[in-house]
């Protein structure tokens, strides 16, 4: 019976001695789940910035491209104006043209008069 009690007190050694070698290397992955998750947050952390810088330059391209529309449309409305402007320009310009040419006889036969 000494004997028996002998190997059973081995054996709960050794089967400490596991124990304790497991919880170590559990320890140990643990430990090393740790750090790997901190670089993981690191790196969410850097993408996030990222993202951020991304949509701020997207949202300055989009106001830089409205404020090009509303230039755009403010120089055809200015250009459309003027178009305006020289078609009526043109038109009083034909109307001085003829009514100066509709004198130019007159004046002629005025000078022959006398």
């Amino acid at each position: 019976m000494a004997n028996e009690v002998k190997e059973l007190a081995g054996e709960t050694a050794k089967a400490t001695e596991e124990t304790g070698r497991r919880i170590e290397a559990i320890q140990g992955d643990t430990t090393n789940a740790v750090e790997v998750i901190g670089q993981i947050s690191a790196v969410i952390g850097r993408i996030n910035d990222i993202t951020g810088t991304i949509a701020s330059a997207v949202e300055e391209k989009t106001a830089t491209t409205d404020e090009i529309a509303r230039s755009v449309t403010a120089a055809a409305t200015g250009a459309n104006g003027m178009g305006a402007d020289v078609t009526q320009f043109a038109g009083a310009t034909d109307q001085t043209q003829q009514g100066a040419l509709g004198t130019i006889p007159d004046r002629l036969m005025s000078t022959f008069r006398y």
